[in-house]
């Protein structure tokens, strides 16, 4: 059975690989999702991980496990996730005892390992086949830190891209580094070769001032002038959320102001000249410090 795959580089993940940096982090599943119809009773899913990140802060089914998300009434509805038996070869009875009517079933893959085989068992006598629930002519690319590639929700589906891309039923791109959102301008003419009209840039957090100064209007207009439209998401993520409005770390949220200003700057001086650009401030949060391991 061929399936829907929506948010995979493939053809592009020898490419990212000729940029050093990117070597050992550009094949992972994030934000790969799956989609199928299938009239059983029961799936089961089997699959084998490469290159999982050892990280501590990270559960292992965020990492190494998948989420089954039905589509019902026009909406995605999480129905169970496949949680690993360990790191490398798993496998889930992750749904039984259903009725046999007709369902339609999207799955998000792990966010810190590469998924490099996926089997998924179903009943003798029912059928699987190839399902369209996302919007692939209006995909969305997002480029970023950690936070985008899928660090550190209890499980892969929270991860924000995923959340997006169900929200409103299109197909997410995530190009999230861990710890290399940096405005490279090496990745200017890959992401200007995607087939999307809209980039997310949330790029603060792995910046230094460098970055910003250095190459961050270059790499924006670079994106512009391939007729993208560029969101540049504030740095709220980790900094700003959790240490713009307490008197912990000062240092910190003097760094963050520093480099968001300068963005700011960027942004107006774009926005002046009539680009279509759109700035995501961190007053879409509230003062609630309960958040993930990285502070989402």
């Amino acid at each position: 059975t061929q399936f829907t795959i929506y948010g995979s580089l493939t053809k592009d993940l020898k490419r990212f690989g000729e940029i050093e940096s990117l070597k050992g982090v550009s094949t992972t599943s994030t934000g790969v999702s799956i989609a199928f119809k299938t009239n059983s009773t029961k799936i089961a899913l089997k699959w084998e991980n490469n290159n999982i990140a050892p990280f501590t802060t990270m559960s292992l089914l965020c990492r190494a496990g998948i989420d089954l998300y039905q589509y019902k009434d026009s909406s995605f509805v999480y129905v169970a996730s496949a949680i690993p038996d360990n790191e490398i070869f798993n496998y889930s009875e992750a749904l039984d005892y259903m009725d046999s009517s007709e369902k339609v079933f999207l799955i998000n893959l792990p966010t810190y390992s590469e998924v490099s085989k996926l089997e998924v068992g179903i009943d003798n006598g029912s059928f699987i086949e190839k399902q369209e629930v996302l919007d692939s002519k209006r995909k969305i690319i997002i480029y970023g830190s950690s936070i985008t590639q899928g660090s550190s929700p209890s499980r892969p589906g929270l991860s924000y891209p995923n959340i997006l891309s169900r929200s409103l039923k299109r197909e997410v791109i995530n190009v999230g580094f861990s710890g290399l959102g940096l405005f490279d301008l090496e990745m200017l003419p890959f992401l200007a070769g995607i087939d999307s009209d809209e980039i997310v840039l949330e790029c603060v957090p792995n910046t230094t001032l460098d970055n910003v100064e250095g190459y961050a209007s270059q790499f924006i207009e670079g994106l512009l002038k391939q007729g993208k439209k560029v969101y540049l998401v504030e740095g709220f993520i980790r900094e700003n959320v959790s240490l713009f409005n307490n008197d912990f770390d000062k240092k910190s949220k003097a760094y963050t102001e520093v480099r968001n200003k300068l963005l700011f700057e960027i942004y107006e001086r774009l926005k002046q000249q009539g680009a279509d650009i759109v700035w995501i401030d961190n007053s879409c949060f509230d003062s609630v410090h309960d958040f993930t391991v990285d502070g989402v």
